[in-house]
């Protein structure tokens, strides 16, 4: 006969691994795939580090008029710039649209997660 604390563990150890494997593939989805791309007008971008922990973080967070704030993390596009040149080249076109290469899998409905824009140059 199995005790009350021996199916609670069972029963954690499952919800445990279940969302573990979840975030898992979620990652490997986003790693692996790029998601829509869309063009917003830039309003603002801000090159923001984090210590955190010791491990440091680096991201952008753009605020645009039509698609409200955009966080760049893990940037892949374009080839070859950083996040500190990327709100620099943002800044400098405040009012102008840009194309964002969103994430797959979005976790937050609200600040959409990017991989960066498809050019330094604004869309026509």
């Amino acid at each position: 006969m199995k005790t009350k604390e021996s199916k609670s563990t069972i029963v954690f150890a499952v919800l445990g691994g279940a969302l573990f494997l979840w975030l898992g593939i979620s990652y490997t989805i986003n790693t692996l795939m790029q998601g829509e791309s869309r063009v917003c007008t830039v309003t603002s971008a801000e090159h923001i580090q984090d210590y955190n922990a010791g491990a440091p973080t680096a991201s952008v967070e753009v605020e645009t008029s039509d698609c409200e704030k955009i966080i760049i993390t893990k940037m892949k596009y374009p080839d070859g710039v950083n996040m500190a040149k990327l709100a620099e080249v943002l800044n400098a076109h405040q009012g102008e649209k840009f194309e964002f290469i969103l994430k797959y899998i979005q976790f937050d409905a609200d600040r959409p997660g990017a991989y960066g824009v498809s050019s330094l140059e604004p869309v026509q």
